[in-house]
Formats: C-alpha cells, structure tokens, sequence
C-alpha cells in the first residue's frame, strides 16, 4: 500500500505498508541493519530488505552502466531488480510496488547519463511504485537525488568512502585519514532529516541549490537536469504554493521561473488600449502592489489624467518583466532574492528578452521610465518610440513621485498622449 504525503516538485514523502508494518520515504537502507528493513551483504552479494520482502541484488553475470546491455527485470516479493542502463520502456510486473537499481556507482561522476537514466528509472516505476537506486548517495548529492524522483538510498558509498578515509559531509568531501564509514552514515541521517523537512515545507529545489555547490559534478548534474530534463520537472511544478528563495545563479533556472518567461512569450498580450508603457522597480515586499514603494506609485499614478492609458510592468530578477496584472499570481507573488544593485549576465538578458518582446506586442506609444540607476537595463530597446525619465535621484524622492503626478497641471512630462 502507498499513500502519497507530501510534494515538492518531483520529491515526494510516502507512506509505504506491508502485512501490517510501514515505512516513510525517502528512506535510507543502512548496512547490516536489524529488523525488517536493510540491507546485508555476504560474499555472494547484496540482499535487499524492505518490510520483511527481500531480493538478492547482484546477480551472478554483472553488467555496468555503460556497457549498453539491457536486462530483464527480476521480482520477489514485490520487489523487482533492474540494473543500469535502462531503456526507458522496460515493463514490471503488475504485483511489483518496489523497483530497486542496484549499480548506482556507475553513474557516480557520469552527471549526464546520471540524470538520463535517473529519468527513465522513474518513468518505468511511474507513480505507483517506490524508486530505490543503491551505491550512489552521499550527504551532498541526497538532495539532488530525491529531488529527482528517488525514494530510497542506501549507504553503500558512505561506507566504500569512508572506509578510505574520505569524510562526507552536505558541503562536499574532505580527506583524512582514519575510517570515517559510521561518521558518514550519521551525515547521511542528518542531511536525510534535511531533506524531509525542505519537502514538506515545498521548498525542496532551495535546498538542492544550496547543496549543488558541493562538487563540479553537482553543479553539472543541476544544470544538466534543468536543461535536459525541463518537461520532466515541470509537470509536477506547482502554479500555485509557499514562497521560495532564488539565491543562486542556478535557480534563475528553476522550471517553475522558465514556465513563467514562455508563457508570456507564448500567451501573454499587452491590452489593447495601453498606450503608455511605464516601467517601475520590483519591491522586497511581495506581491509589489502591497509594498511600501509600490503604494507611493500608485498614489501618483492613479491620481494623473489618463492614468487608464499606462500599463505598469515591473522590471526585475529572476522574472524578468511582470505586468501589474500578474504581480498577485504565482511565481510574481511568491519569490525572495537577493537585491545589491548588481545584475548578472543572465538576469540582464531574461530582462532584456522578456521586455523586447513585449514591447513588439504592444501598442505603445510612448514609454515612461522609472527605473533610476537601472536605466541601462533597457537601453536601446525602444527604438524610436519616445522614452520619458522619471527619476531624480531615488525613485521614491519627492520630485521622482512629483514627476509622475499630474495633479498640478500640465507639464513637459506628461502622461497625456
């Protein structure tokens, strides 16, 4: 039996029972561990043992991930046995409720055949079954991997490594001298309980981000898995949930962030009667309008002749461009980032892209600046369409609210067309 309990992106908590005992995942398989549940080994293999089901793991005539040789799927007890690699259209039997993938460490530095068949893996489970892999988690990489659909782990690696005096640790690998096998097991219990906690709350890929920087190879694997494995994650990103954080240069490429920039290039269409385009900074508070910054704006903005006529969008980061329309919907509503000033390459570019396009689907006639020190994020977008400055100094000092109300009559710096 399996329930389902939590959510966060393609990382999932379930309840898994069997004859009246159960289990919670994701789930780390310790070596030698008593009861129901583990994993021993003895010189003929591993036995695989979960609720008291179990299933030898190695089989005689081994074949790695890279060999290109595909195998039949082996059950017992409900648990089938595939090893690396998959194809991706390999069928488990109906009574099947457990897929266990026993050569893990093939994949271990391989980032691309690692999210590849990670994918396939869990694509042959599908929903309804747990995904075990074995031999490849550490603390810094648990994260990553329960993130990409993974259930159970073991602590195999821990182990090999550790008996080698490598000390694992969520921040990376440090080497030593000694046996660090029991101090790496108790890192991996640590960051398990990590990993459940960012889960539950949904925030699971903020915690990935942290995490990627342990290693080239993690770093790799994100940006492969981002890229290579965008539909993958996308369908189980949430369009609606808690507030995230983007604190890294990777998660500019969060699915949930990317949906966001194709869904304005693909659906979005500026309305029709707008004619002044008026870009305003993004706000710490979220959503905009109930900040501080944005309430002045408005009290400016709405008060001018022909207000009806201007079509507010906020330039920011990791968004790019939102339209006052979407600034109470998800992502816009929902992010926290880091604001310094400074723009990176890519913010620039999302901004740029994102604004360009806009700008090509819009009627606008004029365009009212209100960016301050940011003017140069949209240099040379409008062409000869006319652009208005509005900023002195900071765009919440008097004169800079001053020039955007129009109260006081008729100005050079008019809203009017």
């Amino acid at each position: 039996m399996l329930d389902v309990i939590c959510r966060s992106q393609r990382g999932r908590a379930c309840d898994y029972g069997r004859e009246g005992a159960a289990l919670r995942t994701p789930l780390l398989l310790k070596t030698g561990a008593e009861g129901g549940t583990g994993v021993e080994t003895d010189g003929k293999g591993r036995t695989v043992r979960i609720l008291g089901a179990e299933i030898s793991v190695d089989p005689k005539c081994k074949t790695s991930a890279n060999s290109g040789v595909s195998a039949e799927a082996r059950t017992k007890d409900g648990i089938s046995v595939l090893r690396f690699p998959l194809r991706g259209d390999e069928v488990l039997p109906e009574d099947s409720e457990i897929l266990i993938i026993p050569n893990g460490f093939d994949l271990k530095e391989d980032f691309r055949a690692l999210c590849d068949q990670v994918m396939k893996a869990r694509n042959v489970a599908g929903f309804g079954r747990l995904l075990g892999i074995l031999g490849l988690a550490e603390p810094a990489d648990l994260a990553l991997l329960v993130y990409m659909g993974v259930d159970i782990v073991d602590d195999g690696w821990c182990r090999a490594a550790g008996s080698c005096g490598m000390k694992l640790i969520p921040e990376g690998r440090i080497e030593g001298k000694g046996d660090f096998s029991e101090e790496n097991v108790r890192a991996m219990e640590e960051e398990l309980s990590k990993v459940r906690a960012f889960l539950g709350a949904g925030r699971l890929r903020e915690l990935v981000d942290q995490r990627s920087f342990s290693s080239p190879v993690e770093v790799a694997a994100l940006r492969v898995f981002d890229a290579d494995g965008y539909a993958y994650q996308e369908e189980c990103f949430p369009t609606v949930g808690t507030r995230f954080s983007c604190n890294t240069v990777q998660s500019l490429r969060r699915p949930d962030i990317v949906r966001y920039e194709r869904m304005m290039a693909e659906r979005y269409v500026p309305p029709e009667h707008k004619r002044i385009l008026l870009l305003l900074p993004c706000s710490a508070k979220k959503p905009y309008h109930t900040s501080k910054t944005h309430k002045l704006f408005a009290s400016a903005i709405h008060t001018a002749p022909h207000d009806t006529l201007v079509h507010e969008v906020i330039v920011t980061s990791p968004l790019g461009a939102v339209p006052r329309e979407l600034d109470a919907m998800c992502p816009a509503n929902s992010y926290d980032i880091p604001v310094t000033g400074e723009w990176k390459p890519e913010e620039k570019e999302r901004i740029r892209r994102m604004l360009k396009d806009l700008i090509s689907k819009g009627h606008y006639e004029k365009v009212v600046c209100h960016l301050g020190e940011d003017r140069e994020l949209v240099e040379g977008l409008f062409g000869d369409t006319e652009v208005i400055d509005t900023v002195v100094g900071d765009p919440v000092s008097p004169k800079s609210l001053e020039n955007l109300d129009k109260r006081s009559g008729p100005r050079p710096l008019t809203w009017s067309l």
